[in-house]
C-alpha cells in the first residue's frame, strides 16, 4: 500500500470512528443506567448519589439505579465499574480514594486507576471538619496543637480506615504541624465519633455533614472546617483560615467516572446533564450547601488535569501517613 493510500485509509477510518462514537451519544441512553457508589447507603456519597439519580433519569428518560458496592477504601466498587464496559451504562460515584489514593495505599490493585477509570467531572468538593473529645481541655485549633506538643503520643486520633481520607488528612496536618499522634483506624467514620464522645480516642476528622450533628449536640467539639467560607450546618465553627491554619486543606471529591475507554463525546453529554443538575439552585441548596459540600462541576478535559496534580500530592500524603495495605 502506498503512502497516499495509507493516509487515506487511516482518516476514512477516523471518520468512521467518530460517527460511529457521535451514533453511540446521540442513541444514549435507550436502558437503565447503573451508578455504583463504593459505600453503604445513607452515607454522603450515597445520599448525593440518589439525589443526582432522580434528575438525571428525568432528563434521560431512563432509570439511574443507584448500586451500593462498599468495601476495600472503594476498591470493590471501582473494580465492579473498572471491568464494565465504556457504553456509557455503568458510572462510579467516588471520593478520591478510587481513582487516586489506592494507586499508592495499595501494594497491588484488581484495577488500574489511570486505565481503566476515565474521568467526567468532580461533582462537588466535600470539606472536613475537626472534631475533639468535650474532655479535653482545649477551645480552638491552636490551643489543640499546643496541648498535643505538650503531650507527645499520648493523643490518639481515629480514622475511618487505614489510607482512607480521614486517615491521611490527620497525618498530613500532624507532618505539618510537627505533631506526633497515635493513629487508631476503624471500620468507617461512625465508630471514631463514638469513641471521640466516649472520650477512648481525643480526635477524629470527617466530612461536615457527619461530624456536624454530633457537634451541634454538643457531642463532640468542632474545632474547624476546611473551605473558603463556614458552612452553613455549622456556621459558629471557624474555616481552617480563621482557624490560624490557611494551608490545611482537608477535603476529598465527590467524582463521577466512567469505564476505561468510554467515549469522550459520551463523557462530556454526561457532564453537561449533570452540570445542569447540580447548577439548579434548590438541587445545591438541598443537597450540597447543607452538607458543606462546595459545587466544582469542571469538564472531563479539566478534571483529567486535575488527577494528575492529584495523583503527585497524594504520593506525598500516603508517605507522610504510613499508610500500606496488601
Amino acid at each position: 500500500m502506498t503512502m497516499k493510500r495509507l493516509k487515506l485509509f487511516f482518516s476514512i477510518l477516523t471518520v468512521c470512528c467518530a460517527g460511529s462514537a457521535g451514533a453511540q451519544t446521540a442513541d444514549w441512553p435507550h436502558k437503565p443506567v447503573r451508578l455504583v457508589v463504593p459505600y453503604a447507603a445513607g452515607g454522603p456519597v450515597d445520599n448525593l448519589a440518589r439525589a443526582l439519580s432522580v434528575q438525571l433519569a428525568t432528563i434521560w428518560g431512563q432509570p439511574v439505579v443507584v448500586d451500593n458496592r462498599p468495601g476495600g477504601n472503594e476498591v470493590i466498587g471501582a473494580t465492579a465499574v473498572a471491568k464494565s464496559p465504556g457504553d456509557g451504562y455503568t458510572l462510579l460515584l467516588a471520593t478520591d480514594a478510587a481513582a487516586t489514593l489506592n494507586l499508592y495505599v495499595f501494594k497491588k490493585l484488581p484495577y488500574d486507576p489511570i486505565k481503566e477509570l476515565s474521568p467526567i467531572t468532580r461533582v462537588a468538593m466535600a470539606n472536613m471538619a475537626i472534631a475533639v473529645s468535650p474532655s479535653l481541655p482545649v477551645t480552638d485549633l491552636r490551643s489543640f496543637v499546643t496541648y498535643v506538643k505538650a503531650h507527645p503520643g499520648q493523643v490518639s486520633y481515629g480514622s475511618a480506615g487505614i489510607g482512607n481520607t480521614t486517615h491521611l488528612a490527620l497525618a498530613w496536618f500532624a507532618k505539618e504541624n510537627g505533631l506526633e499522634m497515635v493513629h487508631v483506624p476503624y471500620k468507617g467514620l461512625a465508630p471514631a465519633l463514638q469513641d471521640v464522645m466516649g472520650g477512648t480516642i481525643q480526635v477524629t476528622i470527617g466530612a461536615g455533614s457527619v461530624v456536624g450533628p454530633f457537634a451541634l449536640g454538643g457531642k463532640v467539639k468542632a474545632l474547624g472546617i476546611n473551605g473558603a467560607k463556614r458552612a452553613s450546618i455549622l456556621p459558629s465553627v471557624p474555616t481552617f483560615a480563621e482557624a490560624g491554619y490557611p494551608k490545611l486543606d482537608a477535603s476529598f471529591p465527590f467524582s463521577l467516572l466512567a469505564p476505561g475507554g468510554t467515549p469522550e463525546a459520551l463523557r462530556q453529554k454526561i457532564y453537561t446533564d449533570v452540570k445542569k443538575v447540580v447548577m439548579n439552585p434548590q438541587f445545591r441548596s438541598d443537597n450540597l450547601e447543607k452538607y458543606a459540600l462546595d459545587p466544582v462541576l469542571d469538564s472531563p478535559q479539566e478534571y483529567a488535569k486535575a488527577l494528575v496534580k492529584d495523583r503527585a500530592l497524594a504520593v506525598e500524603k500516603v508517605k507522610a501517613s504510613g499508610a500500606q495495605l496488601d
